[in-house]
């Protein structure tokens, strides 16, 4: 698998027209990847090999209608099934998803995480980066084919600064009568989960199209809006990259002084 990290280099050329308003206001921003580079991953796509579903629960969980995944991510998740990572009792929340992320971690292509690393740190997105002096480091990439159908939550269980979904679709315009857009809202806490959620928007998956979230903010939530069986069509592609990065400061570690 290749990418040519030349052209991705390329990227810092564009200037930033992204309003970083809605990023922090909202939690949630979003805009659209060059073709040049949307292209690029398309290539990188045609050449993994693909597992479609296959009923395997360990896998392909009962809520999610995935069409199929990367070999990689399957190997990955059905590890985690049988060393016990997602059943065992004795893990909390963020411990079992720290477990399954360093599985796919370790079996992700580089290739993917050469790509978002200039990616995310360039003037392409909102320039997080430059506003905080630091560096956006990937911690995690999933693939899929298809949509997942996931309720209001946040990813804060995975300790990451920021997550990126990023779409890459048969339809240039994703048709709005399909749903399974991403809504995004605000939410109060209780000792129940969640309440008073309030539905702020939704974007949709255009192709090239990447929404960047804040993760520390656990208000913030997000969820698959509801679809139609058009947007199940075993024969329309729908792939997302789940991105999560952590952002490392640049500034120099201050030293206690010497006594």
């Amino acid at each position: 698998m290749s990418i040519n990290i030349n052209n991705i280099n390329n990227i810092n050329n564009i200037k930033n027209i992204n309003n970083i308003n809605n990023f922090y206001n909202q939690g949630i921003g979003s805009f659209l990847l060059k073709k040049i580079h949307s292209d690029m991953l398309i290539d990188a796509l045609k050449e993994e090999v693909w597992v479609e579903n296959d009923g395997n629960k360990n896998v392909f969980c009962s809520d999610n209608e995935f069409l199929s995944l990367p070999d990689w991510m399957y190997k990955a998740h059905d590890t985690s099934t049988n060393t016990g990572a997602d059943t065992n009792p004795y893990l909390n929340e963020y411990e079992k998803e720290f477990t399954i992320k360093q599985n796919i971690k370790n079996l992700t292509p580089k290739i993917y995480f050469d790509y978002f690393s200039i990616l995310f740190n360039s003037p392409y997105i909102l320039g997080i980066d430059k506003l905080f002096h630091s560096k956006i480091t990937v911690n995690s990439i999933a693939l899929w084919n298809g949509v997942g159908d996931f309720n209001w939550h946040w990813d804060g269980p995975g300790n990451d600064d920021i997550y990126a979904l990023v779409y890459l679709s048969d339809y240039k315009k994703w048709p709005r009568k399909f749903g399974a857009g991403l809504e995004y809202g605000t939410a109060q806490m209780s000792e129940q989960g969640y309440k008073n959620i309030k539905q702020k928007g939704v974007l949709y998956p255009d192709n090239g199209r990447i929404i960047i979230g804040e993760n520390r903010n656990p208000l913030w939530v997000h969820r698959t809006q509801h679809y139609s069986e058009q947007a199940l069509n075993d024969k329309i592609n729908r792939f997302t990259f789940l991105v999560t990065m952590k952002l490392t400061s640049l500034l120099p570690i201050a030293r206690l002084p010497d006594y």
